[in-house]
């Protein structure tokens, strides 16, 4: 019995310890460690993505691995794109530089993206362009991304919508999720090729299908303005609902307008409060200021509630919700503080554009010299955005995510 137990033990062990792999070597650990995504022959399938990599792990491993072959540019790349992470940008770029001219694409990229989005370097364009460009030329998809995004974006050249297309197809082709996205976006307003919302929503979808969150604001938009899909106005509510739940600013604005409207889910004024006011308070948004402060001040029965609301439209005037100075506007003027009725019309027509600036011209032209000094507390004084002593302290400026744009450039 001792003797069948002990050879049983024997295989066992054996077994163990022929699937026990072997030691890996440097170079392969640092692959393991610090290679990305979209380096040749990955495809998306694998690697380590920006911000997720193991640099106390993975700068010793490459350091290691860059002794024994000092000229490899794929070990450079994945030790430089490590130590920009962590922030060691003068050990870093030169060393990402030495990988780019040896021709490297994901070293290109890389480079190219740093003065782009100005990673431990001040923004240069035309730095930016050349090594993209040299990134595009050896097909890798972010250079071509991020490029196309140059592009349609004239940043230190001018537009090409038609090549930030072909780029943006050529990456989506690929299989490139955040060119899928971009490239559904031009379709949608047709930029660089005539507006299609079908093959809009087909890359949405295939870029949603790979986790970018952007494309489901289009997706979702899709299912409310009926575009390259029948509109199911409970469809886009669903789609916001689960977005806001999310933790979503933009989405719980558009969930709090479907509560307001009655689009796909009964009226229900409290609900659209009760959204405009997460988003409001998310990050300190302002297109969520000015939804709850517009609303609440349609709904307010007391002055005190009034207050409140013009409070909020205060905040988010100061934070660049221009639309919310013309709310004021008409405000005041319908209470007879036509001093402080032309004031918030004049910024109005100084900060806005479009159709805002015409009625707040026609206010002006309607109060004409019949304003006094204005009274309204926390006022703007006319022609600058400073608040006075009592307006909100609150000075960050919040950026409304766009419902449909491309995905910001990726870092490598």
């Amino acid at each position: 019995m001792f003797k069948v137990i002990s050879i049983s033990i024997l295989i066992i062990l054996a077994l163990t310890q022929a699937a026990l792999p072997q030691s890996a070597s440097s170079d392969e650990l640092c692959n393991q460690l610090a290679g990305h995504p979209w380096e040749p022959g990955r495809n998306g399938i694998g690697g380590v993505e920006w911000n997720e990599v193991d640099a106390a792990a993975a700068i010793p491993a490459c350091r290691e691995a860059l002794s024994q072959q000092p000229d490899a540019p794929e070990i450079k790349y994945r030790l430089s794109r490590t130590l920009m992470q962590v922030g060691a940008y003068d050990e870093a770029l030169p060393m990402m530089l030495e990988a780019a001219e040896a021709g490297y694409s994901p070293a290109e990229t890389a480079y190219g993206t740093a003065f782009m989005q100005g990673q431990g370097v001040r923004i240069d364009y035309a730095v930016a362009l050349e090594w993209l460009r040299r990134g595009a030329m050896h097909r890798h998809p972010i250079a071509q991304h991020n490029l196309s995004v140059m592009l349609m974006n004239g940043q230190g050249t001018p537009v090409d919508s038609a090549e930030s297309f072909r780029l943006s197809l050529e990456a989506s082709e690929a299989g490139y999720p955040y060119a899928m996205d971009m490239l559904g976006y031009l379709y949608e307003f047709g930029i660089g090729v005539p507006r299609d919302y079908l093959q809009a929503r087909r890359w949405y979808n295939e870029a949603g299908s790979r986790a970018v969150s952007r494309s489901a604001y289009a997706i979702a938009r899709g299912f409310e303005l009926g575009r390259g899909t029948q509109q199911d106005p409970q469809a886009a509510y669903n789609w916001w609902k689960d977005l806001a739940w999310g933790g979503d600013a933009y989405s719980m604005v558009r969930l709090g307008a479907a509560y307001e409207a009655g689009n796909g889910v009964a009226a229900d004024p409290e609900q659209a409060l009760l959204w405009y006011g997460y988003a409001a308070e998310s990050g300190n948004y302002s297109p969520g200021m000015f939804a709850l402060g517009r609303l609440s001040l349609q709904l307010a029965d007391t002055p005190e509630e009034t207050a409140v609301a013009l409070q909020w439209l205060h905040r988010a005037a100061y934070n660049e919700q221009t639309e919310a100075y013309l709310v004021l506007a008409e405000h005041y003027e319908t209470h007879g503080e036509l001093g402080s009725a032309r004031e918030m019309a004049e910024l109005a027509a100084y900060y806005a554009h479009g159709p805002i600036v015409k009625l707040a011209r026609e206010i002006i032209e309607r109060i004409g010299a019949r304003a006094a000094e204005p009274t309204t507390p926390g006022r703007f004084v006319t022609g600058s955005s400073a608040p006075t002593e009592n307006a909100s302290s609150e000075s960050g400026v919040a950026p409304s995510p766009s419902p449909a744009g491309s995905e910001a450039p990726r870092p490598q």
